[in-house]
């Protein structure tokens, strides 16, 4: 009787079968699961690395309105084309490149007949700026190309074919000229209030004459054209 007794403890102590850890019959087994999600978190590292150590494209800087580059006037503009009068700069400067100031750019606005501004060369490049104190609403300029002050030294020097008008907001003209026209040569343009305009030249006939002398470009006569 015991022995069957001792038999029984010892039976009821051993594991039963649904005692015993099964493999899941549903799902992902732990194992495999533990390794899944190893293998995502190395892969999300490697990729966190690759984003933050890609090379960037380098960004494309924006040039703002008082950066940008200087354009002619607007075809779409029309010039003016009502009444004007003339206004004088307050100032002239500009110095010939191969030397001299007996015809500077101050005889342009002295209001005397008899000087000129004058540069020995061809011209191109040389310039002159203009300025207005207050600023003004320019509406036109109009000048005599050539010297047509020195007696017999029209057809001898060169005459101007084209000179460019900057003013101080950037924007600018181009002013084509004729080169066998004694008087006044006037363009109008859209008005632009400036304090400054600045006269380069682009292009010059050759001499009419071999002297070395005669040598050079001049304008014998500018005015500048305000609304009036």
């Amino acid at each position: 009787m015991r022995e069957d007794q001792a038999r029984d403890a010892t039976d009821d102590q051993r594991p039963k079968p649904d005692d015993v850890a099964q493999p899941a019959r549903d799902g992902i087994a732990p194992r495999l699961l533990v390794l899944i999600l190893v293998a995502a978190l190395a892969g999300a590292y490697i990729l966190g690395r690759l984003v933050i150590f890609t090379p960037r494209a380098p960004d494309i800087p924006t040039i703002s309105p008082s950066a940008a580059p200087t354009a002619p006037m607007s075809e779409g503009l029309a010039p003016y084309d009502g009444r004007v009068g003339a206004v004088k700069a307050h100032e002239a400067l500009g110095e010939c490149r191969e030397g001299g100031q007996r015809d500077s750019p101050e005889a342009l606005i002295d209001d005397d007949p008899d000087t000129i501004w004058r540069c020995h060369g061809n011209g191109v490049g040389e310039s002159i700026t203009f300025t207005f104190d207050p600023s003004v609403s320019l509406a036109g300029v109009r000048l005599v190309n050539g010297n047509t002050v020195w007696t017999g030294r029209y057809a001898a020097e060169r005459r101007l074919l084209s000179v460019q008008w900057r003013f101080a907001d950037g924007s600018y003209f181009v002013q084509g000229l004729a080169a066998n026209n004694r008087g006044f040569q006037e363009i109008r343009f859209p008005q632009v209030t400036t304090g400054s305009v600045t006269m380069t030249v682009e292009l010059a006939t050759e001499p009419g004459d071999s002297a070395d002398m005669v040598d050079a470009v001049s304008i014998s006569s500018l005015e500048f054209l305000v609304p009036g």
